[in-house]
């Protein structure tokens, strides 16, 4: 009956399973302050895997917000521009207004528009061309 104390209260003070609480025990030999220990370094690593993960993800939208904004969508009719816009406000409209963005892809091939989508600087970063 003692262990089941410790299980209770170890489960009431961390808030985890009975599973999780016994485990515990189990790797202490028994020993509650030891497991509680033991209990909170593995939230505070889990919680700082999910911040790690969490910042990763951030990265990777931003190096594509990035990369969206320097990739370019023209619209040209009879050779001449008529709208250019970044690469993510025209994903932004076609999520946040899809029936707009329909009507307008109508009136592109109605009126015979050609769409252009390509990098406003083709060069890699870091290069320069020869006449500079």
């Amino acid at each position: 009956m003692d262990d089941l104390r410790k299980i209770d209260l170890l489960r009431e003070r961390m808030g985890i399973s009975y599973q999780e609480a016994a485990e515990l025990l189990r790797l202490t030999e028994g020993s509650v302050v030891d497991a509680l220990v033991l209990a909170e370094a593995r939230q505070k690593k889990a919680e700082s895997a999910w911040e790690a993960r969490a910042r990763g993800i951030l990265e990777k939208t931003r190096a594509l917000v990035r990369e969206g904004n320097a990739t370019k969508v023209k619209v040209i009719h009879k050779g001449r521009p008529v709208l250019v816009f970044p690469v993510t406000v025209g994903v932004a409209g076609a999520v946040l207004l899809p029936k707009v963005t329909l009507l307008a892809a109508a009136l592109c091939l109605l009126g015979r528009c050609c769409i252009e989508v390509g990098r406003e600087n083709p060069e890699p970063d870091g290069l320069v061309s020869e006449g500079e």
